[in-house]
């Protein structure tokens, strides 16, 4: 259901979700993060998607999925300067490595265009 969300960018479902699953005590993983980071970039709410990210990378469940999923959400709600600073956290160790798809998110210009504002 919560990867439902992220496709339609329904992030204020996505975030109750989330913290039902913290509340109710279930095992909370990377994917529950990066599906609720999806949904919160794809609704435009680019700086919660970061707070998310970064409560996920402070648990030490972010993966390099959950980071490419903030950066998808950086770069269609045209916050290049954001989405490069993260790219950078990545690239120095102090975040899972970037991948393929990190870099090609990056390079990926029509994104920015996608932002639900």
């Amino acid at each position: 259901a919560l990867a439902a969300c992220a496709r339609g960018g329904e992030w204020r479902r996505a975030l109750r979700m989330l913290e039902g699953a913290h509340a109710s005590g279930e095992s909370v993983d990377a994917r529950l993060y990066c599906s609720a980071i999806s949904a919160l970039g794809r609704g435009g709410m680019w700086e919660r998607a970061l707070e998310v990210l970064k409560e996920a990378h402070a648990a030490g469940i972010a993966d390099t999925a959950c980071f490419n999923a903030a950066l998808t959400g950086l770069r269609r709600c045209g916050r290049p300067h954001e989405a490069r600073e993260l790219l950078h956290q990545m690239k120095s160790g102090t975040a899972p490595a970037p991948d393929t798809i990190s870099f090609k998110v990056m390079s990926n210009r029509t994104r920015e265009l996608e932002c639900v504002h």
